[in-house]
């Protein structure tokens, strides 16, 4: 049976499973009552929870969470005005989670640059 053709039939299945677990009755009883061969219905009903889940392993890897990465920042400036940390007033607080930069208004645009993309601001 070819790719197409197994989905069709799946999606013909797929009501007659829900319609059976709805009925309150055992598969078994089901079946016998609906002129359904039972094997017939054990089979359609693992495919398609086979595909399902399959369905759910693709979309949740297609929504994982990036890792953060982390990247190194030159060290503090040695010349101008903010040479002593008991100087350093800071321009920007960004506040996140448990983390906290301060940043000068005297930051290079490198500096600027590493920072947004460990944000992902643009």
């Amino acid at each position: 049976m070819d790719q197409k053709t197994h989905l069709v039939r799946m999606e013909q299945w797929a009501p007659i499973i829900k319609e059976c677990c709805a009925s309150g009755l055992s598969k078994r009883a089901w079946c016998m009552q609906n002129g359904i061969k039972v094997k017939q219905f054990y089979y359609w009903q693992r495919k398609l929870r086979d595909y399902s889940y399959d369905l759910a392993i693709a979309a949740s890897s297609m929504t994982e969470t990036p890792q953060p990465k982390f990247v190194e920042l030159p060290g503090p400036v040695t010349s101008g005005a903010y040479n002593d940390s008991s100087d350093f007033i800071p321009s920007v607080i960004i506040k996140s989670n448990n983390a906290t930069i301060e940043i000068s208004n005297a930051a290079s645009k490198e500096l600027l640059s590493l920072i947004g993309g460990m944000l992902n601001v643009q």
